[in-house]
């Protein structure tokens, strides 16, 4: 009897361990999320950082720019005309421009402005951003190079301006 059990006790082990090996069986739970690494060889993905400021895709700041004036006789000027394909005739009916002047690291003049007797004077045109700079007492020198930098603002935008736009740093903070 006892050789018997033996043989039972193993012939239904054998058949235990052999049922219990299905391949096909149902799908475990989900594990736990791994840590966050980089993105390495073999790595996982890391977070995402948090998003910027939204800009203003509308309003366009060309960067400062050195621009040579040229020396008028006739109207005792030093004039410039810059070409800029930005402004368009809908930014001549409807929008702004600005325009600065750096005077020094991180400050810029605004132009259409004088300093005692000399007249700092821009406009714009379709494709045109014309400069000019006199002195009425009829000694205006040349003052060399100037760094500028232009604001163009289309009309949806123009709202957005503060009421003071001499600060640069403060028109392009209300814009953004």
């Amino acid at each position: 009897m006892k050789k018997s059990s033996i043989i039972i006790g193993s012939f239904l082990l054998t058949t235990v361990l052999f049922f219990s090996c299905a391949k096909d069986g149902l799908q475990g739970p989900q594990g736990p999320a791994g840590a966050n690494g980089t993105n390495g060889i073999n790595g996982t993905n890391g977070t995402n950082g948090t998003n910027g400021t939204n800009g203003n895709a509308n309003v366009i700041s060309k960067s400062a720019q050195t621009v040579s004036f040229v020396y008028s006789n006739s109207l005792n000027t030093y004039d410039a005309i810059l070409s800029c394909s930005e402004i368009t005739q809908d930014i001549v009916d409807n929008g702004v421009v600005l325009c600065y002047e750096r005077v020094a690291p991180n400050q810029w003049m605004p132009w259409n402005a004088n300093i005692g007797t000399t007249y700092y004077i821009f406009n714009f045109r379709k494709g045109e951003i014309v400069l000019e700079y006199r002195n009425t007492a009829g000694t205006t020198t040349n003052e060399g190079n100037k760094t500028m930098r232009f604001v163009i603002i289309p009309s949806q935008d123009v709202p957005k301006l503060p009421s003071d736009t001499r600060d640069y740093n403060t028109v392009i903070k209300a814009l953004e």
